[in-house]
C-alpha cells in the first residue's frame, strides 16, 4: 500500500507492516491507544495507519467501561462518546437525565459541567448498556479468512487503563 501522505506530494511511498502503538482518535477520545497493533508505517514520513478493528462495537464498550471504571469526572468528548455508543440523539438524552437540551449542548461542548446527580444517572444508564452489550458478545470472535477460504484467525479484544491512557488490545487466538 502506498502513503496517501507521500502520494500527495508526488512521490510513492510504499508502506511498511510494523506492530505498534497507535492513537484510536476514531472514537472522539483523544487518550484512547490500540496497543500492539498491527498495521502500516511510512519509512519517509512516519504516517502509521492501524490494521482492521475487528469488532468496533465491541472496543467501544470496552472503552466506554474503562471510562465508567476511571471515577472521574465525565467530561464534554466522554459524554458524547457515550450517547453516541449508545444510539442517542442529544434530545433524547438531555430527556433521559431531565434537563434542558440547550443545557446538555452545553456540557457536550465543554461549557457547563454535568451536576453530580445528573452525572450519576447517566452513569448508571450507561453501566446498564455495557453490561448488557459486553454480556451479549461474552466472548466476540471476528473470524477472518485467508485467500484459500480455509486459513481462519480467531480475535480477541481487551481493555485496560494506564496513567490516564485507555488502551485497547486484541489477542490472537
Amino acid at each position: 500500500m502506498e502513503c496517501q501522505n507521500c502520494r500527495q506530494d508526488g512521490y510513492k511511498q510504499k508502506m511498511r507492516e510494523t506492530t505498534d502503538q497507535f492513537s484510536y482518535k476514531e472514537c472522539g477520545l483523544n487518550n484512547v491507544f490500540l496497543k500492539n497493533w498491527q498495521g502500516l508505517v511510512c519509512p519517509r514520513c512516519s504516517l502509521s495507519v492501524p490494521s482492521f478493528l475487528p469488532n468496533a462495537e465491541l472496543a467501544s464498550c470496552l472503552i466506554a467501561r474503562e471510562v465508567l471504571l476511571s471515577g472521574a469526572v465525565l467530561n464534554g468528548n466522554q459524554i458524547l462518546f457515550l450517547r453516541k455508543l449508545m444510539k442517542l440523539s442529544p434530545a433524547e438524552s438531555a430527556s433521559l437525565l431531565g434537563v434542558d437540551l440547550d443545557y446538555f449542548d452545553c456540557i457536550e461542548a465543554d461549557k457547563a459541567v454535568l451536576k453530580k446527580v445528573d452525572e450519576v444517572k447517566l452513569k448508571t444508564i450507561i453501566s446498564g448498556y455495557v453490561v448488557l452489550s459486553l454480556n451479549r458478545v461474552d466472548d466476540i470472535t471476528s473470524r477472518v479468512s485467508g485467500c484459500s477460504g480455509c486459513l481462519v484467525a480467531v480475535y480477541r479484544l481487551a481493555s485496560c487503563t494506564l496513567d490516564g491512557k485507555i488502551f485497547v488490545y486484541m489477542k490472537v487466538c
